[in-house]
């Protein structure tokens, strides 16, 4: 802050602080809280502050499959990953990543799979995964999906992906490098 006095009708400066040598001369940055190295300073407008936080770019929550084999039955959906208390906000951008390592129609015809997250979206989010697989007799194939979605309020998010069989049963390996992730790709721009 600086101080001015009124001179001759004039205001003339005739004080001001020194300069902020290090962070800590900085009133509005919090240094006590959350401190940890690789973080960066985010404004946080409920307390008018520059705080630590996690980079928001990249991978926020990440989960390695489990189960050897997750039966996948006729006409009932099963959840094959899920992700709990993941950290979204307002009007950012994720994607949704899942890999299977391996898929098998069983019972020895074809199968088609649908794999969609439960019918509403998922709190805080416009996520809906829908897509469809066809599976042949006897064949094994990876499964991949990325999908797009929006926060819409900022708060967590618990995001399952459900594997449901129509037309045959299967099987789903999420072992062995099967993962289910969520990436933040930054702000929504308005892109086209």
């Amino acid at each position: 802050m600086s101080l001015y006095v009124k001179r001759s009708g004039a205001w003339q400066l005739v004080g001001q602080p020194p300069p902020a040598q290090v962070i800590n001369d900085l009133t509005d940055v919090d240094t006590t809280t959350g401190l940890a190295d690789g973080r960066n300073l985010i404004w946080d407008a409920g307390s008018t502050q520059w705080r630590p936080a996690e980079p928001r770019i990249g991978i926020i929550a990440y989960k390695r499959g489990a189960a050897s084999a997750i039966s996948i039955p006729l006409s009932t959906a099963v959840p094959l990953l899920t992700l709990t208390s993941v950290p979204v906000l307002t009007g950012r951008l994720y994607q949704f990543d899942v890999f299977l390592r391996a898929i098998q129609a069983s019972g020895g015809g074809s199968a088609f799979y649908m794999y969609v997250t439960p019918a509403n979206p998922p709190a805080n989010t416009d996520l809906v995964v829908d897509a469809y697989a066809y599976w042949a007799p006897g064949q094994y194939m990876p499964g991949d999906f990325h999908q797009l979605f929006k926060a819409t309020a900022t708060g967590n998010v618990t995001v399952t992906l459900n594997g449901y069989g129509f037309g045959g049963a299967g099987l789903a390996w999420t072992d062995g490098g099967g993962y289910i992730a969520i990436r933040d790709i930054g702000p929504d721009r308005g892109g086209q």
